[in-house]
């Protein structure tokens, strides 16, 4: 229904003269605004229908992205785990060397001074 429609209704409403008119012009404009709600609401209803849609697919796109993280990051702690371990032994192997040239020097500076000059 057009708004002149509605208007014309309205009038027809206020006409002080025929209470059948006026009872008639009122239940068309009930019809016509309750038929106008309804769409609205059926609008709004699909709206917020394509909303969900949009959200679930965001949150399942999130969701995805996130166990890709965990697994990314797990992945990294794993390294990380092998990488520290091979630096632990590769200190304490460092730390053998180290004794061993520390006590080769000394041997060799005992036997330097423990041997007579010529």
């Amino acid at each position: 229904m057009t708004p002149a429609e509605k208007e014309a209704l309205i009038r027809c409403m206020a006409d002080p003269q025929g209470t059948h008119d006026r009872e008639a012009a009122k239940a068309k404009l009930e019809v016509a605004l309750t038929n106008e709600v309804n769409q609205r609401l059926d609008q709004v209803s699909g709206d917020i229908q394509h909303a969900q849609k949009i959200l679930a697919n965001q949150l399942s796109g999130l969701a995805s992205e996130i166990k890709s993280t965990r697994e990314s990051m797990n992945a990294s702690s794993q390294e990380m785990a092998k990488l520290t371990s091979a630096l632990v032994l590769w200190t304490r192997v460092s730390v053998v060397v180290v004794a061993v040239y520390t006590l080769l020097t000394g041997v060799l500076v005992w036997f330097q001074i423990s041997r007579p000059s010529h």
